[in-house]
């Protein structure tokens, strides 16, 4: 008896932490889709694994789209694709890189390839993932530059 006690409480116990991951996910789906920012996350491959609704918007793509390929690809402009794999490496190397809990703004691609600023910032986990960030005020502001003026800025 004592033992079919033990698996019974052993099944219940496995029951509540799948629910418990089940109902964080939810929360992290919620937070993900409802965000004005964009939200991109990738692995230490620099494998797109997470793309919201903002980034969708922002950058042009679905996330059907870019889940599963290079970040450096899609949205890190030819002249700094090599300096971001760089960093990666470096990160993945060394735990630690120039960029890493800092607020930064960088120069991104769209899908038809013209260039915006981007707010980007990585995490200090030790995961390899970094996150890019729009604000949706400087959006807003982009949104009434002139594109021709902007796409001419020197990388």
């Amino acid at each position: 008896m004592t033992s079919t006690g033990s698996q019974i409480g052993q099944f219940i116990e496995r029951k509540q932490a799948e629910r418990a991951m089940q109902e964080s996910e939810a929360r992290k789906a919620a937070i993900l889709e409802s965000a004005l920012d964009c939200i991109i996350t990738m692995d230490d491959k620099g494998r797109i694994i997470e793309f919201n609704p903002a980034a969708e918007r922002t950058f042009g793509y679905r996330r059907d789209q870019v889940i599963g390929n290079e970040m450096a690809v899609l949205i890190i402009p030819p002249a700094l694709r090599e300096k971001h794999r760089q960093g990666l490496r470096q990160f993945l190397a060394e735990g630690e890189g120039p960029i890493l809990g800092k607020r930064i703004e960088l120069i991104a691609m769209r899908d038809e390839g013209i260039r915006r600023r981007r707010a980007g910032a990585q995490d200090r986990e030790g995961s390899g993932r970094s996150a890019w960030r729009g604000d949706p005020r400087r959006e807003r502001a982009w949104k009434r530059i002139d594109l021709h003026a902007f796409s001419a800025i020197p990388l």
